[in-house]
């Protein structure tokens, strides 16, 4: 299994938004084999740059953007967190070599590569769902 990072500017796409059964993840890269894979969804916001975990899905379809905005939809079930929920990562001690060796978050959807991070990632969203229930 191969969890993934995926990125979200708030500014250029604005909010997340939970606006059905399905969750949905887009990338420029269409050659990736995501299907079952976890996906991470990490969003930036503001000026000096603030990143926040926002959602994590199940890949479960692969398939065109129907907007034709990107080449792939990733869709599968998860795990939106409001923005008062998300856990904020840069404080998180592991988070900025994390964030170097994702190249700013330039290489697009990309595997996390890091078990030590993958765990720590996992650790947040567990604190998410416990604190919103």
């Amino acid at each position: 299994m191969t969890d993934f990072v995926a990125h979200h500017d708030t500014e250029q796409m604005g909010e997340l938004t939970n606006s059905g059964e399905w969750l949905s993840v887009f990338s420029n890269k269409s050659h990736l084999d995501v299907l079952g894979e976890r996906i991470w969804l990490i969003v930036g916001e503001g000026q000096p740059r603030r990143y926040y975990l926002g959602l994590w899905l199940r890949a479960e379809a692969v398939e065109p953007d129907a907007t034709g905005a990107f080449p792939m939809e990733i869709q599968g079930h998860g795990r939106v967190l409001g923005k008062d929920e998300r856990p904020l990562l840069n404080d998180e001690s592991w988070f900025a070599a994390f964030l170097r060796r994702q190249g700013n978050f330039g290489f697009g959807l990309n595997p996390v590569g890091d078990t030590a991070v993958e765990r720590e990632l996992k650790k947040l969203a567990e604190r998410a769902e416990r604190a919103s229930v």
